[in-house]
């Protein structure tokens, strides 16, 4: 019994090593179907304090004009906002949902997105009652707002 088992994976093994996948190349399949995208960007400077609704609270929020986020890129597309520092080497991007973690506390930002318009939202511990537009005023950050479809 054992040499049989010995000779079946024998010439299994010869078998497969007699295979080769050389040979003439196929025709090309037909050509897939058209397609395009459509990216729209726009760069939002970090909003005043003044254009922050909620002073005195632990939530703020600010709304953004974005023309180019129709229904249709609501329905069938997709929506990308950032938070971007430019610093003297480099501009940073953090996509939203995002927290700032240094200098503390941890302040959190997302977004909302309706027709024309993105929401900012942050929420900011308690004790620690500061509007966003004064935590980040020196005019190095903002929002980036990226509409595709």
């Amino acid at each position: 019994m054992h040499a049989y088992a010995l000779a079946v994976i024998a010439g299994a093994l010869a078998f497969l090593a007699g295979c080769t996948k050389e040979g003439e190349q196929g025709p090309p399949g037909p050509a897939g179907p058209g397609g395009s995208l459509n990216v729209e960007v726009s760069y939002h400077p970090f909003p005043a304090q003044g254009q922050w609704s909620g002073s005195g609270t632990t939530s703020y929020r600010t709304t953004l004009s974005v023309p180019s986020l129709t229904q249709d890129v609501l329905l069938n597309g997709f929506v990308r906002v950032h938070h971007y520092e430019v610093t003297v080497d480099d501009t940073l991007f953090n996509e939203l949902p995002f927290s700032v973690t240094d200098p503390q506390p941890v302040v959190t930002y997302d977004h909302t997105d309706t027709i024309g318009a993105v929401t900012i939202a942050t929420n900011i511990p308690g004790g620690f009652h500061q509007n966003p537009g004064v935590v980040f005023a020196n005019g190095a950050y903002g929002f980036r707002v990226a509409t595709i479809r």
